[in-house]
């Protein structure tokens, strides 16, 4: 006998890419229960028995949003390139995954004012970034350890890391050029570099 199917786990996904185009294309505002419900093809009723409010599948559409570059730096921490060329990775792969998420833009432009006044969003966001600086804190040791970079502090460098990654995405939401962020993000890369690289 064939396992059983997780049906409620592909509803939920369905809703949150149902929610995810909705949101896009509408605005989170104008999005309704009712929107999201015929668009998946449901009741209401069964939709509020996934989700109890539409604040809950905002905050499961962050955890797929921000989910892939978290466990992406935590996998680095187990490669066995040098730490320069996971974080020259780390740094690539970023651009290419905006560039994947153009159409999202409006979205992510709105998921980010949200975060002004709702708090629950805005606790989401600031203990995502508290976890994404802990990994790149513990890739910054490993090179410290390897004696790759001088002597430094690697939560101060994690912080600024975060912080060209973070600043870079939200110029980028401003004026979307992939091409463009690539360059600028390896160009700042290799200026820390330069600050922190063992002579």
């Amino acid at each position: 006998m064939s396992p059983r199917r997780d049906v409620r786990v592909e509803r939920t996904a369905q809703i949150i890419e149902a929610a995810t185009h909705l949101f896009a294309q509408h605005g989170i505002d104008q999005t309704s229960m009712d929107m999201l419900a015929k668009a998946v093809g449901m009741s209401k009723g069964v939709l509020y028995w996934y989700f109890e409010s539409k604040d809950a599948i905002i905050l499961a559409l962050l955890e797929q949003l921000f989910n892939q570059p978290l466990l992406e730096v935590q996998a680095l921490l187990q490669a066995p390139e040098s730490t320069a060329q996971r974080l020259t990775k780390l740094t690539t792969n970023l651009a290419a995954a905006l560039e994947e998420l153009q159409s999202l833009v409006p979205l992510a432009q709105e998921l980010y004012a949200l975060s002004a006044r709702n708090n629950n969003v805005q606790s989401f966001l600031a203990s995502y970034f508290q976890r994404y600086r802990a990994s790149l804190a513990a890739l910054i040791q490993q090179g410290l350890e390897r004696g790759e970079f001088s002597s430094i502090d690697p939560e101060q460098v994690a912080w600024h890391l975060a912080a060209l990654y973070e600043g870079s995405t939200v110029l980028w939401l401003l004026e979307p050029t992939p091409q463009r962020l690539t360059e600028q993000l390896q160009a700042a890369l290799q200026l820390v570099f330069k600050a922190i690289v063992a002579r």
